[in-house]
């Protein structure tokens, strides 16, 4: 399975933040937690975070979740969990005026967050998703969710996910997913050539098999509807600006990552048009002050029907 480092995680959450901030409403996650609270033992919301990286996931939906929520931390990377806690714990204390207490035991750590709106308990599990998805057990989970994870999984690995989905009646949000969308402003006359390499990248395997790269929220879709779920999706685009963006500098930053991910990426794919590549990333990168770049990705929320419900 590939792995990322906290320092990518970190520079890209400000813009995951963004992106999702615009697709959550049009996706009424609000709408069902007072239903999943009322089925829930002792009004416990029960989530389950499948590639959870440094938690970022947990930060963006924990808020909208309920007063009371028990949250499982999936990912394989252990550098990765390691960085959860004191990652969450500064989210609590800067932003939710809360408070975060850390155990440790036989069954590794669990962390506790107390903040005026919601509490959760954390429990932090290190899985590799790609081998062992089946020792993830959803009974009386009411939301598996991920972020920025289909693109990278195959279709038996997604079609494997959602016959464990369907057959406890779990909902789904997965975030970000890529979905083949990516225009540059101004136009460099490489880009189309270096999207088509890059794209065939992602379709590379990821530890998962073949990655469903732009297929994957399509394919989803289509195996969540045909299984009985009612779905909604947003689009959560990715947008930064060289000069006026979300972060300022932040966004030359940010830009100075995806060129040089792209390149490398499109080198590895099409290793003969290495020195055109190195020549694309250059012009981009002088031209950085006056760059835009929009990157398309889609949210959805997948729920079972109330009808249907047990």
């Amino acid at each position: 399975m590939s792995g990322f480092s906290t320092d990518w995680l970190r520079l890209r959450e400000p813009f995951d933040k963004a992106a999702r901030a615009i697709a959550m409403p049009a996706l009424g996650l609000d709408q069902h937690v007072q239903s999943w609270q009322q089925k829930a033992s002792s009004g416990v919301v029960q989530m389950v975070d499948l590639g959870c990286g440094s938690g970022a996931n947990f930060r963006a939906l924990a808020p909208h979740l309920g007063p009371a929520q028990h949250w499982r931390l999936y990912d394989h990377d252990p550098a990765l969990l390691a960085a959860v806690p004191a990652a969450i714990s500064d989210w609590t204390i800067q932003t939710q005026q809360g408070h975060v207490d850390v155990e440790s035991g036989q069954g590794g750590k669990r962390i506790h967050v107390q903040c005026p709106q919601f509490s959760a308990t954390i429990a932090l599990h290190c899985v590799d998703l790609a081998r062992h998805l089946s020792s993830v057990s959803l009974t009386g989970v009411h939301l598996v969710t991920g972020s920025a994870l289909l693109d990278l999984v195959s279709q038996d690995w997604l079609s494997a996910l959602v016959a464990q989905a369907q057959l406890n009646h779990t909902a789904m949000l997965f975030a970000l997913s890529v979905d083949g969308r990516t225009t540059w402003s101004p136009v460099d006359q490489q880009d189309e050539r270096v999207h088509d390499l890059f794209t065939q990248h992602q379709n590379r395997n990821k530890g998962f098999g073949p990655a469903l790269g732009m297929h994957a929220v399509p394919t989803v879709l289509r195996q969540l509807t045909q299984a009985g779920y009612l779905v909604r999706q947003s689009q959560s685009d990715w947008l930064m600006q060289g000069v006026q963006g979300i972060q300022g500098v932040g966004d030359q930053a940010m830009l100075l990552a995806l060129i040089d991910g792209i390149k490398d990426a499109a080198i590895e794919q099409s290793p003969s048009e290495q020195n055109m590549l190195m020549d694309w990333a250059l012009r981009r990168k002088h031209a950085i002050a006056a760059c835009e770049l929009r990157v398309g990705h889609v949210d959805f929320l997948a729920k079972w029907p109330p009808s249907s419900q047990v």
